[in-house]
């Protein structure tokens, strides 16, 4: 989200009262743009009549105590006294926010302009044709900013083709992600994503080697390699007495990790590393493996209770007392944590934001109003503050995906649900089934994996007949590379 509209939200209390009353006579909040912002991150702008907002107030308003609304008015007698002493009022002039340009300029200027110009003001106050002239050298000198931005991305990520073969993944993949970030807060990601499908190709065929024969045995005494061993890995370099807690952010690609650690104060001490998801990368598969510590059951029912249970079972067999073993789901809860040896706690509100979005402009703008209105960064500092060490990590990551065509019932006969909401992995109760599937679609052959009884999409694609969308559940290296970070408290 621009930083022009971060201001106004936070100027009129948007995001802090439930309901906001704006008179808004040069119509700037009716601009479509400005209303697709606002509903991404949970604010819903309502306009008619005054009966019609007198509807809305006692059927919608008053029924969603936790929804953000702005109600937009020509006349502030029009609302009555009841609405009006449960809301916030705002007289809002746009130009209020432009005093250095001509006004008349600012009114017929489009949301992205009055952007560009909130991002690039003058230092003195300017005439109307001192605007216009302003407006396009910023707009030119915005264009070559992502030009320059664009050529720097491609150049890196040209290099992986060079020497393919010696590419060090795990070690690679934090600077990746900062590129990929950059480009998907430049709005650049269409222009870069052929690159990625060309690193993601060679990453294939590093998963293709050394997967099942060398990632998943691998040691975990210095570092997990897979989500199995994250739990062996805590249990090894951790005495019973140590105060450990393990954060697992469901959906949270290592792109959105570095968004969270700028928020990150001075207190806490960072190590960050990357381990892989498992394959296929659905939360029943790879969330289970974080909490059994072990190679996952395709059998198992994903929900929070077996999620607990998992977790408090391990840690009892390996010496722990029942009431040292606590696990959180959705939320840090206020118990005393002073005695908690082990603490797991599971935050799914990302991946229910990242599966509602159409594509990665969306979910840059979600991830950044999730860090800064959930509770995630406050639970982290608590933690940090009650002397735990700190275990971030995912179950997957995410991938603006695009449809290849809705499956056939045909197609899907005997396929298992997983609870996934996934569009990239069919698991059969049969194996003969999956292959049928394979020797039935020989065009897609070339980018799909498969495993037992399981296919998976190893690019971009989805069953879907959707242009695009955000998704997980195959091997795109984008999906499997995740973050594995550990915080603890900074003494320096």
């Amino acid at each position: 989200m621009d930083n022009f509209l971060k201001e106004l939200i936070i100027d009129l209390g948007l995001q802090t009262n439930q309901l906001t009353i704006i008179k808004n006579s040069d119509r700037f909040f009716y601009k479509p743009e400005v209303k697709a912002e606002l509903s991404n991150i949970g604010i819903e702008l309502v306009n008619g009549s005054a009966l019609e907002l007198r509807v809305h107030f006692e059927l919608i308003f008053k029924a969603n105590s936790q929804q953000k609304f702005c109600y937009l008015i020509e006349n502030k007698e029009d609302v009555l006294e009841d609405i009006l002493k449960v809301s916030v009022f705002h007289d809002f002039h746009i130009t209020t926010y432009f005093p250095e340009f001509y006004p008349d300029k600012i009114l017929n200027c489009s949301f992205i302009e009055l952007c560009t110009l909130f991002n690039n003001k003058p230092q003195k106050t300017l005439t109307a044709e001192e605007t216009a002239e302003y407006l396009t050298k910023c707009k030119v000198k915005e264009e070559s900013n992502k030009t320059k931005i664009l050529e720097q991305t491609k150049s890196y990520f040209k290099q992986f083709c060079v020497s393919p073969v010696s590419i060090n993944w795990e070690k690679s993949f934090p600077e990746l992600s900062n590129y990929v970030l950059s480009a998907i807060e430049n709005e650049l990601w269409e222009d870069v994503k052929s690159d990625i499908e060309v690193i993601n190709d060679l990453f294939q065929q590093h998963i293709e080697l050394k997967y099942k024969a060398h990632i998943i045995p691998a040691s975990y005494v210095k570092k997990p390699s897979i989500v199995s061993k994250v739990l062996p890995y805590l249990q090894f370099n951790f005495n019973q007495s140590d105060k450990v807690a393990l954060i697992v952010i469901d959906g949270m690609a290592y792109w959105q990790y570095l968004m969270l650690s700028a928020h990150f104060n001075d207190t806490i001490e960072t190590t960050n590393e990357v381990i892989y998801s498992w394959i296929p990368s659905i939360t029943q598969l790879s969330r289970q493996a974080i909490f059994k510590g072990d190679n996952p059951l395709s059998s198992y029912v994903q929900n929070p209770t077996n999620e607990a249970n998992l977790w408090k079972s391990f840690w009892k067999k390996n010496g722990l007392l029942d009431a040292q073993i606590t696990y959180h789901y959705n939320g840090l809860k206020s118990d005393n944590l002073s005695n908690i040896k082990r603490l797991a706690y599971v935050d799914v509100s990302l991946d229910d934001k990242m599966h509602a979005c159409s594509d990665y402009n969306d979910l840059f703008d979600l991830t950044q109003n999730w860090i800064e209105n959930s509770e995630i960064i406050l639970n982290i500092e608590r933690l940090i503050s009650e002397d735990f060490t700190i275990f971030i990590t995912t179950d997957h990551g995410n991938i603006q995906a695009n449809g290849l065509n809705s499956l056939t019932h045909k197609q899907t006969l005997g396929t298992n649900k997983s609870g996934s909401r996934s569009l990239r992995h069919l698991e059969y109760s049969e194996s003969w089934l999956k292959d049928k599937f394979l020797c039935d679609n020989p065009d897609w052959k070339p980018f799909l994996g498969e495993t037992e009884n399981t296919i998976y999409i190893k690019n971009d694609s989805a069953f879907t007949s959707d242009a695009k969308f955000i998704t997980h559940g195959g091997s795109h290296i984008l999906e499997v590379l995740i973050p594995f970070i550990t915080l603890k408290k900074n003494n320096k």
